[in-house]
């Protein structure tokens, strides 16, 4: 059975940091595209402020959505998720809608 050295991890430990460093950019240049194309979408429905956030309470990365408006706050029915669906696959990361209840 090989063993690497401690040279050899301590190498493999640079590689694994810096592809997520990697990752992590890449990631977040597409939720900066993302919410432009969620504030075009938003310009032609009710909801007109929005925050986003790109980690959920489980820490998975993706970008949910919080509308500020009072009454979106608990009373969203599913009535965007196709288009959320469309600019979900369009950049390949969750986007969806969240209440913000719990996070306010």
């Amino acid at each position: 059975m090989y063993i690497p050295t401690e040279d050899q991890y301590i190498a493999a430990l640079d590689v694994v940091k810096n592809y997520e460093l990697n990752q992590d950019i890449l990631f977040q240049e597409k939720v900066d595209l993302i919410k432009k194309d969620l504030e075009e979408y938003f310009k032609t429905t009710e909801i007109k402020k929005f925050n986003i956030q790109t980690r959920d309470w489980m820490n998975n990365k993706g970008v949910y959505i919080f509308p500020t408006e009072l009454y979106y706050d608990e009373t969203y029915c599913g009535e965007y998720d196709e288009a959320l669906k469309e600019i979900s696959s369009k950049y390949n990361i969750k986007v969806k809608m969240d209440s913000g209840i719990y996070c306010k």
